[in-house]
């Protein structure tokens, strides 16, 4: 599956995404992604999960941000002051970033050690050379504290999430697919 970017790189304009894979082109998706920034969420983001912090569980939706010449899925919040990716061995707050605005019927898929369903949904690129595609997953963590969305490829051995600033790889996670 393959991602056409329109005007990420520089320009935070709200701009549709769309996923092309084998289906005729009547049955492909439309993503949308709307710009945000400083931790904000706009009215209609895609929750793909919560986390309990002291006695609340606050949504946590999907984001995408730009890094290290690649587009990199993550997580925000509120209380978070940007989009929290995974790159390296840390987990990373980008100010400036894209949250998932979706209609498409979209579900999620269990999956294990680093396998990625047919039909899973690209939400980046990683960084050159390879330039791989990222899809969207999301895990329990930790002990059961919540739910965070993540990225996710072959390589990966399972779902990739940030928490307390580092990285975590989890295992047995699910995958969005169309």
């Amino acid at each position: 599956m393959q991602q056409i970017y329109q005007g990420f790189t520089g320009q935070y304009a709200a701009t549709p995404i769309k996923t092309l894979g084998a289906a005729p082109p009547q049955a492909q998706i439309l993503l949308v992604w709307e710009n945000a920034s400083q931790g904000n969420v706009p009215a209609k983001a895609f929750q793909a999960g919560t986390e309990k912090i002291g006695k609340e569980d606050l949504p946590i939706y999907i984001c995408r941000a730009e890094h290290m010449d690649g587009v990199h899925p993550g997580k925000i919040r509120k209380g978070l002051a940007g989009c929290d990716i995974t790159f390296g061995h840390h987990e990373l707050s980008i100010p400036v970033y894209q949250v998932l605005i979706s209609s498409a019927p979209l579900k999620w898929t269990a999956s294990l050690n680093g396998a990625v369903p047919e039909n899973a949904v690209v939400g980046g690129k990683d960084i050159p050379p390879a330039s791989e595609d990222l899809y969207l997953c999301r895990g329990s963590y930790p002990n059961e504290n919540g739910v965070h969305p993540g990225k996710i490829r072959k390589n990966f051995g399972g779902c990739s999430i940030g928490w307390g600033g580092h990285i975590a790889i989890v295992k047995q996670y699910e995958v969005l697919t169309e």
